[in-house]
């Protein structure tokens, strides 16, 4: 029966000695001041730490962006140069098919000539 009363008073002690520090440290204020101020103190810490990993964050997502922005720029420039490929293949097409025209024709008139001499 006698232990509790001994913890307590144990307790009181230290409590009172805690004080007493802590009015020694910081003259004219109370204990439950100096709590609240560490407190806040901590609060501070923690929400610029969670600041800072927001802005971290943010930073992260901006650059993804950017990155977005180059990747379909060079996605419509590669577009670009596979349209002016096309082109440039179609009309190489064409000018081949003009050129067998072409030679078509001169077969074909060579053919006239031979037979006319051969007449």
């Amino acid at each position: 029966m006698g232990l509790p009363s001994k913890n307590i008073d144990k307790r009181r002690q230290r409590s009172s000695i805690r004080k007493v520090a802590c009015e020694k440290r910081h003259p004219r204020s109370s204990l439950r001041e100096v709590v609240q101020e560490v407190v806040c103190k901590k609060q501070r810490a923690r929400s610029s730490v969670q600041e800072a990993a927001s802005e971290k964050q943010r930073q992260r997502s901006r650059a993804s962006e950017k990155q977005r922005q180059r990747s379909s720029v060079r996605e419509a420039a590669s577009e670009k140069q596979r349209q002016r490929r096309s082109v440039r293949e179609a009309a190489s097409e064409k000018q081949r098919e003009k050129s067998s025209a072409r030679e078509a024709a001169r077969e074909k008139q060579h053919e006239r000539s031979s037979t006319r001499e051969a007449a």
